[in-house]
C-alpha cells in the first residue's frame, strides 16, 4: 500500500517528502492516506489483526507464567507487554550482577566513567531493543504515577541546578535502572540464583540502610 499524506484542513493529497506542510494550504496538520486495495482491506488486513491479536495473547500468557511477573504484576506501569520485551531480550543466567544488567540495556558507565552511547566506528556494547524497551517502560512507569514515577520526581529535585531536560533525562535514567536492579534482583532470586548486592553495597560496605528493597514496589 503506497503511503500518502491528505490535508485534514483542505483535502489536498499529496506523496511523501521532506515538505512537512500542505502544499495546498500550507496546513501543518495531515494524515497518512493509504491507496485503497481491495484485497488488503477486506482480507489481509483483517487476517493480519486476528494473527496479531492471537499472538500478543499468547505472548501475556507466557509472561504471566514468568517466575518474574510474581513480582512485576503489582508494579503500576509495568504491564505483559512491556516486561515481555525486556525478559525476552535477557538471559538471567548470565547477567551475575545488577551493573551487567545496566551493561546489558545500555544503562551501564564505559571504563572512563562516562555513560554508555553509541560511539561512531564502534560496536555497540549493549542490546539497542532491550534499551527501547526499557525507555517505554519508563515512559509508561510515569505515566501510571506510582512509586517508581514518585522516584523520578525526587531525582529531579536533587538536581534542581540543571536544565530541565538535563534534570527530566537524568532522573529518568536513574528510574529506569532502579527499576532494572529491582526486577534483576527478582527474577535471579525466583530462578534460585545467586543475586548479590550491588557494588556500592558489597564492596565499597556503603550503609544497607541507603539500599532501597524491591518489595513494596
Amino acid at each position: 500500500m503506497k503511503m500518502s499524506r491528505k490535508c485534514r484542513d483542505c483535502g489536498h493529497v499529496w506523496k511523501p517528502s521532506e515538505l512537512g506542510v500542505c502544499p495546498g494550504c500550507g496546513s501543518s496538520s495531515s494524515e497518512p492516506n493509504p491507496k485503497d486495495d481491495l484485497y488488503i482491506r477486506e482480507v489481509a488486513m483483517p487476517r493480519l489483526k486476528a494473527e496479531e491479536a492471537f499472538y500478543e495473547d499468547q505472548m501475556k500468557k507466557m509472561v504471566k507464567a514468568h517466575p518474574v511477573w510474581d513480582w512485576a504484576k503489582d508494579v503500576r506501569g509495568a504491564g505483559p507487554t512491556t516486561i515481555g520485551r525486556i525478559v525476552s531480550r535477557t538471559d538471567i543466567t548470565r547477567l551475575n550482577t545488577v551493573s551487567e544488567m545496566w551493561a546489558h540495556a545500555g544503562f551501564g558507565l564505559e571504563a572512563d566513567g562516562t555513560r554508555q552511547r553509541k560511539k561512531a566506528g564502534a560496536r555497540i556494547n549493549y542490546d539497542p531493543q532491550l534499551q527501547s524497551a526499557c525507555v517505554m517502560l519508563g515512559e509508561s512507569l510515569n505515566k501510571q504515577k506510582g512509586n517508581y514515577y514518585n522516584y523520578y520526581l525526587k531525582q529531579k529535585e536533587k538536581n534542581s541546578d540543571l536544565t530541565p531536560m538535563h534534570r527530566h533525562n537524568r532522573a529518568f535514567r536513574h528510574m529506569i535502572k532502579l527499576f532494572l536492579s529491582h526486577l534483576w534482583q527478582m527474577w535471579r532470586e525466583a530462578e534460585g540464583l545467586p543475586a548479590p548486592l550491588p557494588y556500592a553495597f558489597d564492596i565499597l560496605k556503603h550503609p544497607e540502610g541507603h539500599l532501597i528493597s524491591p518489595t513494596g514496589w
